[in-house]
């Protein structure tokens, strides 16, 4: 303990944690969502998914194209998909991630039925349509 008055030196040592490397957050509906580097499950469309993301390196915010590039696999059919963001230029590092696609669920909403009744026809015709 250092008393009152005291006079001298003295010597503080501090370490701190680096922030630089490649993280993205996920874009719904024109905002940041969720946590750091996680994509929300998503549903099968029968269409490739590619979920919209915000990308940086430490605290700076990457253009796409330019600063990296991103590619998918396995995101056409339910299962886990995998994204791969690869840094570009003056950006390194390779970041992989996966996300789910869920089976779509059918519901009432989403059937619309049909009333068919065969009628007899004038013609000679025989047979089913």
């Amino acid at each position: 303990m250092i008393e009152p008055g005291t006079t001298g030196e003295i010597t503080l040592y501090a370490s701190w944690k680096s922030i630089k490397g490649l993280t993205f957050r996920e874009v719904v509906d024109g905002q940041a969502v969720g946590n750091d580097n996680t994509i929300t499950g998503k549903e099968y469309t029968g269409y490739a998914i590619k979920p919209q993301l915000e990308v940086y390196y430490g605290m700076d915010k990457l253009t796409a194209g330019k600063d990296y590039s991103i590619s998918y696999r396995n995101n056409l059919s339910v299962g886990t998909a995998t994204v791969i963001i690869r840094g570009r230029g003056e950006y390194s590092g390779t970041l992989t991630k996966t996300f789910v696609l869920t089976s779509y669920k059918i519901n009432s909403r989403h059937v619309q039925t049909a009333h068919y009744s065969p009628s007899k026809s004038s013609s000679s015709q025989s047979g089913y349509c």
